[in-house]
């Protein structure tokens, strides 16, 4: 940056050289007068004109101020006089001498480095733009190789009990914000045809679905009381599955595996689940240690925002989580941190786990699992909520047909509703806020069914989340 702004600063003065330069010079020790005259007149309608005289040189000498200033004059005239003296042979000294540097200054050597550093600059575009070994060539390569999610259609509605197959019609329910209410569906309606093919049951919808395109605009006739109504709707998206990778992916998740790690830092940190406001920290915010902490042990405290572990950066809990979970017990890492909003950073010798919370995988539509066991933790990393999520006027997620049950239960409780097909995230947490259960849904269907093996935990009580964007619905289980 340096060599830029030499050759630009040094044209700058050439360019104004030659202009000064032109100036007759003064006899040394005198100085340039300049006489500024203002002259305001307010016209009687009250409108003010104001003009300028500039006057220097021998005709500023010879001025008379006061004779102009009675000549002039009156209550309807006001005028200012500005008497400004420079000294020029000053200024033409500085000048010389300004001259003088450039004259030695090596225009050659300038231009050569000038040339270096261009020829640095285009090594440097053509290294980070080769195909083979450049980022940009790395990242168009990923793109390349990574496949694109099928999608169809959807509507939006789900099945009601009672459907007949033997008679036409599908009696449906509608789920929020999708294109079936948009359209007017209502709970309760019987969809007889869609795009002109008779329905008589639940999996003759499923299967017509499956053919149509996002955005589509479908022909449905519905029954709704005795009266028999048809609309057009437009189809919003649903992603159906992901194709296999056309290269072998970097790491491989066997299904109904849940993440394990064997190193902790001995940390519980804060949640980013904040109900009506957007998260502005990013880091893990520790708000607790286990009865074992290497982070304690190394000088951390409570508040500090771990930000960076060795070269990964740290934005959340969860990607403190991945992190750590890349290295063994004695392995010593480098945690960059805030302290007060000051960066810092410490060698920390990690230690064992004694961590059994669970973190579930992310699972595909349609998806079967057996039931998910979770274990009361112990120590270890795991993300601690304070306060308990709470859902509130105007950030309730609605879901429909929600059910928990047996509740309360002595051991396995099965959780089940449906909502609009959007990123969702479920929540178990104890009541004092530790995380015993995750689960990202980024590919939701709409609809959820999952069981819990509880029979590890005593009696007590334990707060199911589901959150959308800033939506959330809570839900107590009661262990007996």
């Amino acid at each position: 940056m340096k060599t830029w702004i030499t050759p630009a600063v040094v044209a700058l003065v050439l360019a104004a050289a030659p202009v000064l330069a032109q100036q007759k010079p003064a006899p040394k020790g005198e100085k340039e007068k300049q006489i500024i005259i203002t002259k305001r007149v307010i016209e009687p309608d009250g409108t003010e004109t104001i003009e300028t005289i500039v006057k220097k040189g021998p005709g500023a000498e010879k001025f008379d101020i006061e004779a102009y200033r009675r000549s002039q004059g009156s209550d309807s005239v006001r005028i200012e006089v500005r008497v400004i003296e420079t000294p020029l042979p000053e200024v033409r000294e500085q000048l010389d001498e300004v001259l003088r540097r450039l004259e030695e200054v090596d225009w050659k050597a300038i231009g050569e480095e000038l040339g270096r550093e261009v020829e640095e600059v285009g090594k440097e575009l053509e290294r980070i733009f080769d195909p083979e070994e450049g980022e940009v060539g790395r990242v168009l390569r990923d793109l390349e190789g990574r496949p694109r999610p099928r999608t169809q259609g959807y509507l939006g509605v789900s099945p009601l009990e009672g459907d007949d197959p033997k008679t036409q019609g599908v009696p449906i329910d509608v789920l929020p914000g999708t294109a079936a209410e948009r359209a007017g569906l209502k709970k309760g309606d019987i969809l007889l045809s869609i795009d002109d093919h008779p329905l008589h049951n639940w999996e003759e919808l499923e299967r017509l679905m499956k053919k149509t395109q996002p955005g589509q605009r479908i022909p449905i006739r519905y029954q709704r009381g005795r009266k028999d109504h048809i609309l057009v709707v437009p189809l919003d998206s649903k992603i159906v599955d992901a194709p296999a990778e056309r290269r072998k992916p970097r790491v491989q998740v066997e299904v109904n595996r849940f993440r394990e790690k064997e190193a902790c830092l001995g940390v519980y940190t804060s949640s980013y689940l904040e109900v009506g406001a957007p998260n502005t920290v990013r880091g893990a915010n520790i708000t607790s240690f286990t009865a074992r902490s290497a982070a304690r042990d190394a000088g951390m405290k409570e508040g500090d925002i771990i930000t960076a572990i060795n070269t990964k950066t740290v934005k959340d809990h969860d990607e403190l989580w991945d992190v750590i979970a890349g290295y063994k017990p004695g392995d010593r890492v480098t945690v960059y941190y805030l302290r007060n909003g000051k960066p810092q950073q410490v060698e920390v010798s990690l230690q064992p786990c004694r961590d059994r919370s669970t973190v579930a995988p992310p699972v595909r539509p349609g998806e079967k699992r057996p039931p998910i066991v979770l274990r009361n933790p112990t120590d270890g990393d795991i993300p601690q909520i304070s306060p308990l999520p709470e859902a509130v006027a105007g950030h309730l997620l609605v879901l429909e047909g929600f059910r928990a049950y047996p509740n309360p239960t002595t051991g396995l409780v099965t959780v089940e509703f449906r909502t609009a097909p959007k990123p969702t995230t479920v929540l178990l947490l104890d009541l004092s806020g530790r995380q015993l259960f995750r689960e990202e849904l980024n590919a939701f269907s709409g609809q959820y069914h999952q069981q819990f093996d509880l029979k590890e935990f005593a009696k007590g009580t334990l707060l199911l989340v589901v959150q959308q964007g800033d939506r959330l619905f809570t839900e107590r289980i009661v262990l007996q």
